[in-house]
């Protein structure tokens, strides 16, 4: 990589980067985190652009270009100070904007190795100070097989799973208000959905298990998580017939039929 530009600040670092970019050049900004050492640090030339030597004279073009496009048209003196005031005021709304921009579009990476392998297995995403998703490898296959998702506010509302660590996901748990809503799961791969789950205020409540034509076959009951009592279509007939109470140790404790 060779530098193309050195920039006064982040923000105009980053503004000739995605110009670059706009025009097929892939570009990066070094330094970016350095000026804010800059008491200890030269001011000067801490922030650059870089680009892969073989589109140097590119990019040196375009920014050649865009530093000397044409200047304003000469004004009266009273006409110039407060088109300035105007520009200068408009340039403070405009380093503003885009220092949100950046702030909020600026990815990162983090995570840990927990096997001491030199790969990580838990990896985390930020976008700007928000995290943004957390991929895991739970079995250390190099495959990614847990998935959190959250939102622009940085609350969690999407977790999925692959228990099975065949490379696919069977199970996705949505969350409200931080609290798991609801889930389900493709027991056989097929696509649809086998069993469904619901949650109140986070805990297990109930889980109904779907069979061909969505039809529901069975329906467990929870209380304090444990599961309490449920219901069965042992036929098939779309009408439930069995029913099922259970002790703290998941025991069957009664059945009735009808």
């Amino acid at each position: 990589m060779r530098c193309v530009y050195e920039a006064a600040n982040n923000i105009e670092a980053h503004m000739v980067s995605n110009m670059l970019e706009q025009h097929n050049i892939p570009a990066r900004v070094d330094g970016e985190y350095l000026t804010s050492g800059m008491g200890e640090l030269p001011a000067a030339g801490l922030v650059r652009v870089m680009a892969d030597e073989s589109n140097y004279e590119r990019a040196r073009e375009i920014i050649r270009e865009w530093e000397t496009k044409s200047p304003v048209e000469a004004a009266p003196p009273a006409t110039r100070k407060s088109r300035g005031a105007l520009w200068f005021f408009a340039g403070v709304v405009v380093t503003i904007a885009i220092t949100s921009w950046v702030n909020r579009s600026m990815v990162s990476t983090d995570g840990i190795d927990f096997n001491a392998d030199g790969k990580l297995d838990e990896r985390y995403f930020y976008t700007g100070q928000l995290l943004s998703r957390i991929e895991q490898d739970r079995n250390f296959d190099q495959k990614i097989d847990a998935n959190y998702k959250y939102d622009s506010h940085g609350w969690l509302y999407l977790l999925e799973l692959d228990d099975d660590f065949n490379g696919s996901v069977e199970t996705r748990t949505f969350f409200e208000n931080g609290n798991q809503k609801h889930g389900e799961t493709d027991v056989d791969g097929d696509h649809s959905v086998d069993v469904r789950h619901e949650y109140v205020y986070g805990v297990l409540a109930t889980s109904t298990y779907l069979a061909a034509g969505n039809t529901v076959r069975k329906r467990e009951y929870f209380v304090n998580g444990l599961l309490n009592r449920d219901e069965l279509d042992s036929d098939n007939d779309g009408t439930m017939d069995t029913f099922r109470k259970y002790d703290r140790f998941a025991e069957i404790i009664e059945t009735t039929h009808k």
